[in-house]
C-alpha cells in the first residue's frame, strides 16, 4: 500500500490535492445557500456523485502506476 502511493508522481499528487480543495471549496459555497430539507438531498446527492466520479479516477489512476 505504501508503494502505491510513493510510486505517484508529483505531478498526480499535486491535481489531486487541487482536485479536492476545489470541490471542498465548491461544497461550503454551495451548501451555504441551502434553505429547505430539499435543498440539502439535491445538492448532497450532486456533489456526492461529483466526489465519487473524483475518486474512481484518483483510483484507476492509481492502479494504472501499480501495473499488473
Amino acid at each position: 500500500m505504501v508503494e502505491k502511493i510513493r510510486s505517484l508522481s508529483r505531478f498526480d499528487t499535486f491535481l489531486l490535492l487541487i482536485l479536492g480543495v476545489i470541490f471542498l471549496g465548491l461544497f461550503i459555497r454551495v451548501m451555504q445557500d441551502v434553505t429547505t430539507v430539499r435543498d440539502i438531498l439535491i445538492k448532497g446527492a450532486i456533489f456526492t456523485v461529483a466526489i465519487a466520479t473524483f475518486f474512481l479516477y484518483a483510483l484507476s489512476k492509481w492502479q494504472d502506476r501499480s501495473g499488473p
